[in-house]
């Protein structure tokens, strides 16, 4: 038993001794404790950023990658916040030789760092805490490339959809919020597209959940390909797909449709030899010259009324919501169809 104990293998003096070394070289403030401190400098952090830590986007990272950055509510913004105290041009971010500094725009609830409202240029650390108007706050951090990317993307995947990798509810809601107000303001026409797949239980039920994914994919694949840059594509839920389309006029979104129609139409997928085709119903509604909604949620139900009245017509059609002019009540959304059929009775 001491012997088990106390007995030492040939050659563990050796590497005690070793150790003991080693421990004395960490402890001791000598040449080779500096070097090892140099050996293990940080990465450089160049990279600057914003992550918002409170307000309506809160968990949002904005990379500041340019040497100029607009903050505000306007569509112009390079950094757009979805808050209502923040103006449409509240502050910009400089980035000067290495720096980066804030500046106010005037903005009428004001820019705050670190609880000191902002009234001339002023340097930006690490670590500072910025307020745009009322509720926004955020970070400003110096990152290295590997962290802004790991930051960047778990932003982006908090946006997305994991199967179709189109944008998620969340991010819909946000943005159709931000257009709707920037249209209004602008008068600038805003039209919304609600698109169903036809029969879609149908394909779960006969082919298996796993083919009805592989539907969702290629449909979601197929009406990407029709968005401009600025169009917004979500999945909504299950197997609806919604498109936010700026400035554009009622009569073109209706033309949009009929080709996100046709061409999903035109699919064929292969399943051991034989070809599944699927086909889309779509409801359009718009902001235009011609017709008015109070609210986003009016227009985004008007759209989703239209294609309930699509599938009804016999499913693989357009339909269009009625123009609704100013100051009146019309359209699908005072239609007593919205009461009709049931939502699972409709697919």
């Amino acid at each position: 038993m001491h012997s088990s104990l106390h007995g030492l293998h040939p050659s563990e003096p050796g590497r005690r001794q070793a150790s003991d070394l080693a421990r004395a070289r960490a402890s001791s403030p000598g040449e080779s404790g500096t070097v090892a401190a140099q050996k293990r400098a940080p990465y450089a952090r160049t990279r600057p950023l914003l992550f918002v830590i409170q307000g309506p986007q809160l968990g949002s990272v904005f990379a500041l990658r340019e040497q100029s950055t607009l903050i505000g509510r306007g569509s112009g913004a390079d950094v757009l916040l979805s808050d209502d105290s923040v103006s449409s041009e509240q502050a910009r971010l400089l980035l000067e030789a290495g720096q980066v500094y804030l500046e106010d725009l005037g903005s009428e609830r004001g820019t705050f760092l670190n609880d000191e409202r902002v009234t001339q240029r002023v340097h930006l650390v690490d670590g500072d805490r910025l307020r745009f108007g009322a509720t926004t706050l955020a970070r400003f951090s110096m990152v290295d490339e590997l962290e802004e990317r790991a930051l960047l993307t778990l932003f982006e995947l908090s946006l997305r959809d994991p199967l179709t990798r189109l944008y998620n509810r969340r991010y819909f809601d946000r943005r159709v919020h931000d257009e709707f107000s920037f249209a209004q303001r602008h008068g600038a026409a805003l039209a919304v597209l609600m698109i169903d797949i036809d029969h879609f239980k149908r394909v779960n039920d006969t082919f298996g959940h796993h083919v009805g994914d592989v539907v969702l994919e290629v449909v979601a694949h197929c009406i990407q390909k029709m968005m401009r840059p600025e169009d917004v594509l979500a999945r909504f839920g299950g197997e609806e797909f919604i498109v936010l389309a700026r400035s554009t006029s009622l009569r073109n979104a209706e033309i949009l449709a009929e080709r996100i129609r046709h061409s999903v139409q035109a699919l064929a997928l292969n399943l051991n030899g034989n070809a599944l085709r699927v086909t889309v119903s779509v409801g359009v509604a718009a902001v235009d010259a011609g017709t008015h909604f109070h609210a986003e949620d009016e227009l985004v139900s008007a759209a989703d009324s239209a294609m309930y009245s699509a599938k009804r017509a016999g499913r693989n059609s357009v339909s269009v919501t009625p123009r609704r002019p100013h100051g009146g009540p019309g359209g699908v959304a005072s239609s007593p169809e919205r009461a009709a059929p049931s939502r699972p009775g409709t697919r």
